[in-house]
């Protein structure tokens, strides 16, 4: 159990969701104890106690409004992904909502129903989060309220529902590989044939020093300090982690998010000593956002066996968040060069065969660098006979 959880966090959305879910609580409770009076022994004043009320129902529109940001590039993502429904596009959305990633009956039809229901979510804690906004305390009308936080209380419980009881996360048979199936096949040999040919390296090294290694390409220096959401998604996707466009939309949400959310929060209370308590709070949760990519550092250096460093309490984890804390561009400097020096395969660096055998690979100007190209364009995968490739689940399945 330890293992899983650990292995859970070591995804930074997954920590970022878990560090929210205990500010998002610590406000519930404090909204729930103003409601039920269990504050009046501590907060005796009736116009103090509403506007501490007040305050923690802000802190928490604001907390959900922000959750949702973060995700939402994801869910618009998957909306994407169904709208196109390439091959490639077939095997990243199943990954993320089949079962062991196969395919299953309808499967295109399913997923867009779990999508659905978390678009409504999000949008309909925009809602609420707007109707607080709009309308001062005591004049909010209650049917907007009800209605929005029925809606955003039941749109994921359906799609919860709907993933589990629906197709997508029941076993079944594949009678025959389909055309999709031989273009994920044909990619992966190519993979194997780039991998005969190239020479992976076994001990990577970060492409230079942090600081002042971050001047030595001044283009790299320049696009980080100038543009280091749009090279920080270009990276990511570089090294196998997820589509540029999201990266980059979630790092923003995650730095520029907290502070327009929570000034927004701020402007809806009265007193000036609660706008601050407001804004500061936004301020702290946008710096701790450096987090972020602090977090997927410690992915990229576990994942390529690159070698870390111990000077912030013995930890390598806790550094590499340091050091993008501290020193977020030239990180990002030095994420960038490593993976220009590199070819990314299967989660692995490699060198040409025709490199010097230098240990770290032969540089190589930023984009040069591509990963294995997949062989999407050239099978189409045909969906026509669809659901004859399936049966029932197995019989042993369903007694499991």
């Amino acid at each position: 159990m330890w293992l899983d959880s650990m292995e859970w966090m070591s995804n930074p959305i997954n920590a970022a969701s878990f560090f929210w879910c205990i500010l998002a609580t610590f406000a519930f409770v404090i909204v729930v104890m103003c409601e039920l009076g269990l504050m009046k022994t501590y907060i005796p004043d009736h116009e103090t106690l509403e506007e501490v009320k007040e305050v923690s129902t802000q802190i928490l529109n604001a907390l959900f409004v922000l959750m949702c940001l973060i995700w939402h590039p994801v869910f618009m993502r998957d909306v994407l992904l169904l709208i196109r429904w390439k091959p490639k596009d077939k095997w990243e959305i199943r990954g993320e909502y089949c079962k062991e990633g196969k395919r299953k009956p309808n499967d295109r039809t399913h997923m867009a129903i779990v999508v659905f229901w978390l678009q409504l979510t999000c949008w309909a804690t925009y809602a609420f989060a707007a109707v607080f906004l709009v309308y001062p305390m005591g004049e909010r009308p209650m049917e907007l309220l009800l209605i929005t936080t029925v809606v955003s209380f039941i749109a994921p419980a359906f799609a919860f529902l709907h993933l589990l009881l629906s197709p997508l996360s029941k076993d079944y048979d594949i009678v025959r590989v389909g055309e999709g199936d031989q273009a994920k096949v044909q990619m992966y040999q190519r993979s194997a044939s780039f991998m005969v040919s190239h020479t992976k390296v076994e001990d990577a090294q970060w492409a230079g020093s942090v600081f002042p290694g971050c001047c030595s390409d001044t283009r790299i220096a320049c696009l980080s300090f100038f543009f280091p959401f749009c090279m920080f998604g270009y990276n990511m996707e570089r090294l196998g982690f997820g589509h540029r466009v999201v990266h980059t939309f979630m790092f923003i949400i995650m730095l520029v998010g907290p502070v327009f959310i929570f000034e927004l929060c701020a402007a809806a209370v009265h007193l000036h000593v609660s706008k601050n308590i407001i804004f500061y709070f936004g301020i702290a949760i946008a710096i701790t956002g450096l987090g972020y990519g602090g977090a997927w550092r410690v992915k990229i250096r576990e994942t390529y066996n690159l070698p870390g460093s111990r000077w912030w309490c013995g930890s390598k984890r806790l550094t590499d968040i340091c050091t993008w804390m501290w020193c977020c561009c030239c990180a990002l400097c030095q994420e960038v060069r490593t993976a220009d020096q590199y070819q990314v395969v299967e989660n692995s660096f490699y060198r040409r065969a025709g490199d010097i055998e230098s240990g770290a690979g032969a540089k190589a100007p930023v984009g040069a660098l591509e990963s294995v190209p997949d062989a999407e364009e050239e099978v189409e995968e045909d969906e026509d006979d669809y659901d004859d490739d399936m049966e029932v689940p197995a019989k042993q399945t369903m007694q499991k």
